[in-house]
């Protein structure tokens, strides 16, 4: 492999030389700022092989690293699609819209890229983001932008855009990780309280229910934070009309690297992120509230934070302010035998109501998981107030609670 130096040199010299794509991947994911900035103002002669390439660079822990292979590939579009290279255009489109994934967080900055030099080949791709609510809008600026008789018919063929959800502020999705989509699989389904298990691996926070299972590619910045974002900026919540959606994060390893490695990477998505100054709360589009191995007093400790505590049924007589723990969660099956299928003992219904409202007469919301996935069970939790119900089975739970909105 070429040095940086070589490789500089060699982008300087022959602008319409074909460049290494594995010299530009290392320049971006290895070098300092100033050779980053220098590679992917150089990169556009490095054409279509340079973009699977560079793909797996847009999951990188370090947004530089992301924002440099992004650069590269408007580069790389922009110079395809100068006068005369025509079949180039068409190499780097075909090229972008196989790396195009309506789950993947940069998405969106991918086919903007592509429509740079889409054609009659990349349509059907495009046309097929249409009826993604994040997505449609850009959708219809990358066709116009394409303008081919092929695109103006997917614009005109296009359905109107799905009404979003009904946003549904007590479903909440356990272990929501384990989802073909992770996170857009709840949002669509209308639910607010998302909850993720985070490890500490290699100063990394990988999503995994345990540690054996922590896979590098599924970080809690890329499946979560990153899109959460976007979404946030896009709607000015995370979804249209929604409250503020609960990010659950159970912390799976060690409480204390593990906080601290959460904290110094949610610094960088303040904006979006409910805050806490002491008693005083600003919410956001995001609430973070941790759960797990929770490192209570160094988090009580903090008179600024972005992350409130999850607390316990032993917490119901806590002096502890609201706004240090707003959520109260326990195990169902430790404190109701109970689990359905009957009716509710009365001196557990009883047990319930009045922890229930207990908590609320504290200024917290209430959460149990091991609940039984059953519909009389969630009757019963939704009649004693119970703020967020959680369930594995989506649809299951949206549907329940959609009949009940409409009875």
């Amino acid at each position: 492999m070429r040095t940086t130096t070589q490789f500089m040199n060699a982008a300087a010299m022959a602008l319409g030389a074909d460049l290494d794509p594995a010299a530009l991947v290392s320049v971006l994911a290895e070098g300092t700022p100033e050779d980053r900035l220098t590679a992917w103002m150089q990169a556009g002669p490095a054409g279509a092989p340079a973009i699977p390439a560079l793909a797996p660079l847009l999951d990188a822990d370090d947004p530089e690293v992301v924002d440099a292979a992004l650069c590269a590939m408007e580069r790389i579009a922009y110079y395809a699609g100068r006068p005369g290279a025509d079949a180039e255009a068409q190499a780097v489109a075909a090229a972008l819209a196989a790396v195009l994934d309506p789950a993947h967080p940069k998405c969106r900055e991918v086919l903007h890229r592509l429509s740079l030099v889409a054609g009659d080949g990349e349509v059907a791709a495009i046309a097929a983001l249409l009826s993604d609510l994040y997505l449609a809008d850009d959708a219809r600026l990358a066709l116009l932008r394409c303008g081919t008789d092929a695109a103006l018919a997917a614009l005109a063929a296009a359905e109107p855009l799905p009404s979003p959800p009904t946003p549904l502020p007590q479903a909440h999705a356990h272990n929501d990780y384990v989802h073909p989509r992770p996170l857009f699989d709840a949002l669509d389904n209308g639910f607010c309280s998302i909850e993720a298990d985070i490890h500490l691996v290699d100063g990394a926070l990988l999503v995994a229910h345990d540690a054996e299972e922590a896979d590098a590619a599924r970080t809690l910045q890329g499946l979560y934070l990153e899109p959460l974002l976007r979404r946030v900026r896009t709607f000015g919540s995370v979804s249209p009309n929604a409250p503020t959606c609960m990010l659950l994060i159970d912390i799976k390893s060690e409480a204390e690297p593990t906080y601290a490695a959460l904290r110094a990477l949610l610094a960088g998505y303040a904006p979006m992120l409910t805050s806490f100054e002491g008693d005083a709360v600003q919410t956001r589009g995001v609430t973070v509230v941790v759960s797990g191995n929770r490192p209570i007093e160094t988090i009580s400790a903090e008179p600024s934070r972005l992350v409130a505590i999850d607390g316990r049924a032993s917490d119901l007589d806590s002096a502890v302010s609201p706004a240090l723990m707003p959520l109260l969660s326990d195990d169902w099956t430790s404190l109701f035998s109970w689990s359905g299928g009957s009716p509710m003992p009365e001196d557990e219904r009883r047990k319930l109501r009045e922890g229930v409202a207990r908590v609320h007469a504290a200024g917290r919301k209430v959460r149990f998981w091991n609940t039984p996935h059953r519909t009389d069970v969630w009757d019963e939790l939704l009649a004693a107030g119970v703020d967020y119900i959680g369930a594995d089975d989506l649809g299951m739970l949206r549907d329940h609670l959609l009949s009940k909105q409409e009875a």
